[in-house]
């Protein structure tokens, strides 16, 4: 399975009953029987798959014993799934802020 939340915590694929697709179709029916309009309904499926992608980036250690990002290309794709700029998400999980008062 491509993507990292899908996997066990041994990094095997998850069993899978095989009716994605069926599945698929019964989510999409129940949101247009709420009325949930198409964009909207992209909207939802960018973010689903964002968070998916998000899972799959893999963070390791620089010379400074900073956090970056292992693999640009996955930032790449969760970021423009996510609406969000490269940098941004890259700064949100590599970084940590203080609110001091």
């Amino acid at each position: 399975n491509k993507y990292a939340y899908m996997r066990s915590y041994a990094g095997k694929a998850t069993p899978r009953r095989g009716g994605d697709a069926a599945e698929f179709d019964v989510v999409s029916k129940v949101l247009a029987s709420i009325k949930v309009d198409k964009e909207m309904t992209k909207a939802l499926l960018h973010t689903i798959s964002g968070l998916l992608h998000l899972g799959n980036i893999q963070l390791t250690e620089n010379q400074n014993g900073d956090s970056q990002v292992a693999d640009s290309k996955e930032l790449g794709i969760t970021s423009k799934l996510l609406c969000t700029h490269e940098q941004l998400l890259q700064q949100a999980l590599c970084s940590r802020t203080m609110k001091l008062k």
